[in-house]
């Protein structure tokens, strides 16, 4: 080659401008979080609703003396009417459609895919409307929207059960063992942690220790469960978390979640939906702590 002759650069293929790149998509769909019942499935099923279902409870009887020369007459005889609490159904429904082609020209079972994700949310859905009945508890209620959960709150709220109810709501319900239940939100995890009954297992009297698995099953008669702070009853108080037994409330099924799928045209439509009525019934066999929603995050 001449000295002083141009060398002529080769055709050298870019990213930005070659016809041979490709961009995929990855073909499975990452799933999305709803949150489980945990709350719903642990209160005592009652009968269908129908359009309202009348609970009769009995009237609670006194007692009296009667004096060592009392000839047997004149005594006092009590009421006992029954009185009557209601639960007034209702729906929730989620539903989702496409039109009949883009089923043809995805590579996602739509039909599959939307009907577990519908039922997910229909169950969270479920959760959060039978919460909401929490917020009607007036009996053992107490704390404020700046509470942490301690030991001192769990032990008051216990005792205050078995108060209420003359000692057959608490952990040995006169010597026969009950489950009372409690769900907090997430958010007060921090808290639940530093309470001795659940997070020493010396205390607790098995062998789970919840500082290394991080969670633990029952303490102090307690079987505390942890849930999202979405689905809770909160007002201006704060996050009414609750402690019960399932007696005292009522979850009454018109119509347990159900699947409809129907073709309109060239569109297709999947619908979940169920019915059903939910409401306290033993307003003294539940309790609730009213807790901060707010998050506290270590300095």
């Amino acid at each position: 080659m001449a000295d002083g002759a141009s060398t002529a650069s080769p055709p050298i293929l870019t990213p930005t401008s070659s016809h041979f790149n490709i961009e995929k998509w990855q073909r499975q769909v990452e799933d999305r979080f709803y949150q489980a019942g945990l709350f719903y499935p642990r209160i005592k099923e009652r009968d269908k609703p129908g359009s309202l279902l009348h609970v009769r409870k009995h009237a609670r009887a006194g007692w009296d003396t009667l004096g060592q020369g009392a000839v047997g007459t004149g005594l006092n005889y009590q009421d006992m009417t029954p009185t009557e609490v209601t639960l007034d159904p209702g729906e929730i429904y989620v539903a989702a459609g496409w039109a009949d082609h883009e089923a043809n020209e995805t590579d996602v079972p739509l039909d599959s895919e939307m009907a577990s994700i519908l039922e997910m949310a229909l169950e969270e859905g479920t959760e959060y409307t039978a919460l909401q009945a929490v917020g009607s508890l007036t009996t053992n209620v107490f704390g404020n929207a700046a509470y942490r959960l301690n030991a001192a709150g769990v032990r008051y709220i216990t005792g205050r059960l078995g108060e209420s109810t003359r000692g057959n709501v608490a952990p040995d319900e006169n010597g026969k063992q009950r489950t009372i239940y409690a769900l907090i939100p997430w958010l007060q995890n921090p808290d639940a942690m530093s309470i001795p009954e659940y997070a020493q297992a010396d205390m607790r009297g098995d062998s789970v220790n919840p500082h290394v698995q991080g969670y633990w099953s029952k303490g102090g008669g307690v079987m505390l469960m942890r849930s999202s702070s979405p689905v809770f009853y909160s007002n201006a108080d704060g996050i009414w978390a609750p402690f019960w037994v399932p007696d005292a409330f009522g979850i009454a099924w018109n119509q347990r979640p159900k699947v409809y799928r129907e073709q309109v045209e060239l569109q297709y439509r999947i619908i979940l939906r169920n019915n059903f009525a939910v409401g306290v019934v033993n307003d003294d066999r539940a309790g609730a702590i009213k807790v901060s929603s707010a998050e506290v995050v270590p300095a």
